[in-house]
């Protein structure tokens, strides 16, 4: 977990290997997540894991507990899922 935290904080302060590494890390399971809206085809998953972790990295500094990184991000993709899905009508 302190790995976690710790590249967290050097994402957060803008560490270009650090966001790659958590994108590494973490975009499988937010394609799964994002696949999970069944309504959603392959073209709109990928387009949520990019909304996502564009948002998510572009809010970072707001994120209060670091150690709380991977649900925080999985509501930023399921808020994006969910708009795209509203979007349509």
């Amino acid at each position: 977990m302190t790995e976690l935290v710790e590249l967290v904080d050097q994402a957060a302060r803008g560490a270009e290997a650090a966001q790659r590494e958590l994108y590494r890390r973490f975009r499988p399971a937010v394609v799964r997540l994002a696949g999970g809206f069944m309504a959603l085809d392959r073209d709109e998953v990928e387009d949520v894991v990019q909304e996502t972790f564009i948002r998510a990295f572009q809010s970072l500094s707001q994120l209060r507990d670091v150690a709380s990184f991977q649900p925080w991000l999985f509501s930023i993709a399921r808020n994006r899922a969910r708009t795209r899905l509203e979007a349509r009508g």
